[in-house]
């Protein structure tokens, strides 16, 4: 079995207690000026930024009161740069955890594969970190990667759109555990509330844990800045 496959588990389950990690995911402010010349590159919530304006499409744009460098509020994520509008790029991701294969993709939003596949590969450095917050638990394997099948297309059995490169396999396994663990509710997880609009609440493997207090969105989880240190590590 592939390493990174034999974590894909539940991830979160099994920590003691890591109150409010994931209890918001984090504003561009508390992030870190992204000039590598910058005294201040990499100091996360160092005060640093201060707000600078919008662009022509409405953009919050930031400035670093240090070296006076100016960034979009999307700078760190997947929608830095991107021509396609942010709902389109969030509908993409959203069906790629849906088990869509980026031909399918192609065919329903008319957005080529290359594009979709590039946008994955942007993203994943990004959710790695987030993931990287909270520690693994190795275990439930054979229980995940039946999740992951149902999840992600490239592992499923009999299928045509299987990874032909190691590189898309290990994308599509960070953006599904992402998926999984933060925006998917559990049914064995959900709590009895004693409350009469309704008799459980549902829960994430993440609430569950106690590693965030509320159950993420697609567009939550994409717009998760990450600090340029951690997203820029590689190089």
């Amino acid at each position: 079995m592939i390493p990174f496959l034999a974590q894909a588990v539940d991830v979160f389950l099994g920590v003691d207690s890591l109150p409010d990690l994931f209890a918001q995911s984090v504003e561009f402010q508390d992030t870190a000026c992204w000039n590598k010349d910058c005294a201040d590159y990499g100091r996360v919530e160092a005060g640093n930024l201060r707000k600078f304006g919008f662009t022509r499409k409405g953009r919050q744009r930031w400035q670093c009161t240090s070296c006076k460098k100016v960034v979009t509020e999307t700078k760190g994520t997947v929608f830095h740069g991107k021509k396609y509008d942010e709902q389109t790029i969030i509908e993409c991701f959203a069906m790629l955890a849906e088990r869509n294969s980026l031909a399918a993709i192609h065919r329903i939003k008319g957005i080529k594969e290359e594009t979709v596949s590039a946008w994955l590969l942007e993203a994943a450095p990004q959710i790695e970190q987030i993931k990287e917050r909270a520690p693994y638990v190795e275990r439930y394997v054979e229980r995940t990667n039946l999740t992951s099948r149902h999840i992600n297309g490239r592992l499923m059995r009999k299928t045509l759109s299987f990874s032909k490169e190691l590189e898309m396999l290990k994308a599509s396994s960070v953006w599904e555990d992402a998926v999984y663990n933060l925006t998917r509710e559990v049914k064995t997880l959900r709590v009895e509330v004693e409350e009469q609009e309704r008799r459980f609440e549902p829960r994430t493997p993440a609430m569950a844990a106690g590693l965030t207090n509320h159950i993420w969105t697609i567009k939550e989880l994409l717009w998760c800045v990450v600090s340029p240190i951690q997203s820029t590590q590689d190089g």
